[in-house]
This record gives C-alpha cells, sequence and structure tokens, in this order.
C-alpha cells in the first residue's frame, strides 16, 4: 500500500512500531515483496519484538 511505498523509497529507515489490540494478534500473515516489517509491535498486555 501507500504506507510501504513511502517507507521503502525513504532516505534512512525509521524505527517503526504498530499499535494493535491483542486479539488482532496471529501467528502467521501473508507478507508480499513490498510489505514493510514493524520493529515493534505494542498491545495492551505486551510488546512484540519483530525482528
Amino acid at each position: 500500500g501507500y504506507y510501504d511505498r513511502l517507507l521503502r523509497d525513504a532516505d534512512t529507515r525509521p524505527f517503526l512500531v504498530a499499535l494493535a489490540f491483542e486479539v488482532q494478534i496471529v501467528n502467521k500473515i501473508p507478507i508480499g515483496d513490498h510489505d514493510v516489517r514493524m520493529d515493534k509491535i505494542i498491545t495492551e498486555k505486551r510488546i512484540i519484538d519483530c525482528k
């Protein structure tokens, strides 16, 4: 999507954090070649390191 292209084309890569509810967390999601990975996901119960 739009943000994936924006982040991919940035001069420097920012530290990326996503906010989500715990019920939205799943073990696997489909990832395309254009997708940009988050560094952390923060829910109301925990902080997930995505690396």
